[in-house]
């Protein structure tokens, strides 16, 4: 059953038209299928009547409190709920979330976008999201999803407790910590085959031992397999873009006293790739409706690892918690590209191949203040401080001597680039917040944060001839420095009107850190200013029908400054970030979940926003780039997301579960108008897309507390192809969605 694709230009005017004439065949498909496994179970319903909704419990606000009784636009997700719905990544928990997108760039590079805070779907964007493990930030955007306690996602800016990341919001993974009750662990095996690619598998584990009654360690260990589903037709190879994901974390936790714990953690991970996750489809002449083709010479491999050890010491005092936190992070990337098209090479007679290399560290120590207790005034205060340094350059070659851009003669294995780069900084700021609570149902917080921000690079190696051209050796050894000092401020003010109702009204801001454009033959160094942004937003929340139905409503514009966007200054042809001007975006995010029935759960999440431009920005080097009205790069306007769970008694106390769910994402623009879009191949937009997924099985309860889930499920049902994102420095390349996959999932718990 095929999907309409919408071409919503302005999804506020097709908003109507898709819900009155889009084929909603996943939400059809949602409730045929689980209305036909209602029918057996109708007889026990009356017998059945589970838990209406599970307590959340969040520490988003660095506090423990309810999720539906937190002022805040967040979501959040259980461990149980990742492991029964098969959630291994983000790329699965964000279709859950609205007003949430994510580019799925290949291994160990993918990107979340909130809100629409993000200047470009183009690779080589700075994120304006934070990933955060536990309290620690992650160098990667994403881990695998075993053993999680849950995971939430903040809306908005976090400026004031998460720092220079947060301007769009924050992804916070919150692990399972070791406890001294007892042993536990599972294990889970997954085996899943995808259209166009191949099979796929996956084994997981955990386990949790106690080793004193004050002590107790825990582990996690993990491997997944994914087939390429893109073919090359240049070299002869097909499911070019396999990938391969092994690692695991190891937690050890020690109660030295009632008062005082001892944490310390260790991540390892790493992510290989047979080659990029993207087609052509202008350059190979075959749409994505017809085939998945990349057009390459050459096989380009890559391979993220990322490592991170941690220690956290946790106290508490008489009307205050105290929290001691440091990491060092280790980021190692390795990856060669085919850059043929970039020299205006021509395939028939040339191959260019870029191998990168860069390994970087991050070092974190935070020190962290907590009022504790129910007192009129609560209060936070914070020290953060953040080193990163890091190397690596490029080694770009030819295979075939070449005119380069048609008449600058090179002959064979040229070195075209050849630079290494040394670069680092720190951030040092200080933080606090004060809540006032004037009666028991009226509550203000205030917070600031204020940081000092340095960054400098240094060129330590450029011999090759594009590094010659651009400039490379025109600093050669001379440190290129930034600085520059951040203040963010919250503004909040909460109203409970009862124990299930609330309203909340909030000013916030947030900011990306800046940096600098290494010089040219033509031009010095320049800087890009850190962008900003301000939150003006009003929500509600509240139970209703006995606590039957949860919904939520938020309101919000975005004032944002100084917008970061990546492209290219067409005089010097070199790539770089530059500020543009100011935007905004006004929007809305609603979600409604019901217990229809005691065995049937609806729920609807629906972000839309009409993000724009609010002022003129004219570049020299291509004249007027962007109007005032001009549309964002990279923003979905609308996002709506349905699903429906189902769950039953069956014989001998096994349940029966189920769940569907429907996701629609619109079209997302490419760049600010035509010229630029010319300039980067023509790519205007990304169409909108539509995508179901199901999934159903069985708990069964055995002896001892062990357990056995065995689940079958089927993601992208109707097969759906989709662009989520482009490379704008290299080719009109378009990252893709997986094609439909079936698979089938056991797990065993003890």
């Amino acid at each position: 059953m095929p999907f309409v694709n919408i071409k919503d230009d302005n999804d506020c005017r097709t908003s109507g038209r898709f819900l009155l004439k889009s084929r909603v065949s996943g939400c059809v498909m949602a409730a045929l299928f689980l209305a036909g496994l209602s029918v057996p179970a109708q007889a026990a319903e009356e017998e059945y009547a589970g838990t209406i909704f599970e307590e959340i419990i969040v520490t988003a606000t660095k506090r423990s409190t309810s999720l539906q009784d937190t002022p805040l636009s967040i979501s959040a997700f259980t461990g149980e709920t990742l492991d029964k719905m098969g959630y291994q990544n983000a790329r699965d928990f964000i279709a859950g979330v609205p007003g949430v997108s994510l580019i799925d760039q290949g291994a160990g590079d993918v990107r979340i976008t909130i809100r629409n805070v993000g200047s470009s779907i183009a690779q080589g964007s700075a994120s304006a999201v934070a990933f955060y493990l536990d309290e620690f930030p992650l160098t990667l955007p994403e881990i695998e999803l075993i053993d999680m306690e849950r995971v939430e996602i903040l809306k908005g800016p976090q400026g004031t407790l998460y720092g220079r990341a947060s301007m769009g919001g924050t992804v916070r993974y919150i692990s399972n910590a070791p406890n001294v009750d007892g042993i536990e662990g599972g294990v889970k095996a997954t085996y899943s085959n995808t259209n166009e690619g191949s099979g796929n598998y996956n084994g997981s584990g955990y386990l949790n031992v106690p080793l004193s009654d004050k002590l107790a360690i825990r582990g996690v260990l993990y491997y997944d397999n994914t087939s390429g589903i893109i073919d090359n037709p240049l070299t002869g190879k097909n499911n070019i873009d396999g990938t391969r994901t092994i690692g695991g974390r190891l937690a050890l936790k020690y109660a030295i006293t009632e008062a005082f714990s001892f944490e310390m953690n260790y991540l390892y991970n790493k992510e290989t790739s047979d080659g990029l996750h993207n087609v052509q489809p202008l350059l190979s002449g075959v749409s994505l409706e017809d085939g998945v083709i990349q057009i390459r010479p050459i096989d380009q491999p890559s391979e993220f690892k990322q490592r991170q050890l941690s220690a956290t010491l946790s106290g508490a005092f008489d009307g205050f918690d105290v929290t001691l936190a440091a990491s060092r992070s280790w980021r190692d990337f390795e990856r060669r590209r085919d850059v043929t098209l970039f020299t205006e090479a021509n395939y028939d007679n040339v191959s260019i191949a870029q191998d990168t290399a860069l390994g970087s560290s991050n070092d974190t120590i935070e020190v962290r203040a907590t009022s504790n207790g129910e007192r009129t005034i609560d209060w936070i205060v914070g020290f953060w401080a953040e080193q990163n340094r890091s190397s690596g350059g490029d080694m770009a070659q030819n295979d075939r001597a070449f005119n380069l851009f048609g008449f600058y003669p090179l002959p064979a294995e040229s070195s075209l680039q050849d630079f290494i780069v040394d670069s680092g900084g720190h951030n040092i700021a200080g933080y606090g917040e004060v809540g006032v609570h004037f009666t028991d149902k009226l509550t203000m917080t205030l917070g600031y944060r204020h940081a000092a921000i340095v960054a400098h690079s240094t060129n330590q190696k450029a011999d090759g001839v594009f590094d010659i051209l651009t400039g490379g050796q025109f600093n050669l050894g001379v440190e290129s420095r930034v600085s520059q000092t951040v203040d963010t401020y919250k503004a909040h003010l909460e109203y409970d009107f009862s124990d299930d109702f609330l309203i909340y009204a909030s000013a916030t801001s947030g900011f990306r850190a800046g940096g600098f454009n290494a010089a040219t033959p033509v031009t010095p160094q320049t800087e890009y200013k850190s962008d900003g942004l301000w939150d003006y937003e009003i929500g509600l929340k509240g139970t209703f029908l006995n606590g039957r139905l949860l919904a939520s409503l938020t309101g919000y514009r975005l004032d944002w400054t100084d917008m970061q966007l990546p492209s290219t200054d067409f005089l010097t042809g070199g790539a770089g970030i530059f500020n543009v001007g100011t935007a905004r975006i006004e929007g809305i995010e609603a979600e409604v979940i019901a217990h229809v029935t005691n065995a049937l759960q609806l729920g609807v999440q629906l972000g839309h926003s009409d993000p724009r431009l609010t002022e003129n920005y004219f570049d020299e080097g291509v004249g007027l780039t962007a109007y005032a009205g001009d549309r964002i790069p990279g923003s979905a306007k609308t996002t709506i997301n349905v699903n429906v769970d189902f769950h039953t008694p069956l014989q001998n106390d096994w349940e029966l579960f189920a769940r569907a769910n429907y996701r629609y994402v619109g079209n997302q623009t490419a760049n600010f108008n035509e010229a630029l879009s010319a300039a980067h191949g023509e790519i205007s937009d990304l169409p909108s897309y539509e995508i179901v997924d199901l999934r159903t099985g069985v708990d069964i309860p055995m002896k001892d507390n062990q357990t056995v889930r065995a689940s079958v499920f089927v993601n992208n049902l109707f097969n759906k192809r989709a662009a989520t994102g482009f490379d704008i420095f290299f080719s009109t390349s378009l990252f893709v969605n997986r094609p439909r996959t079936i698979g089938l999932e056991v797990n065993y718990d003890f």
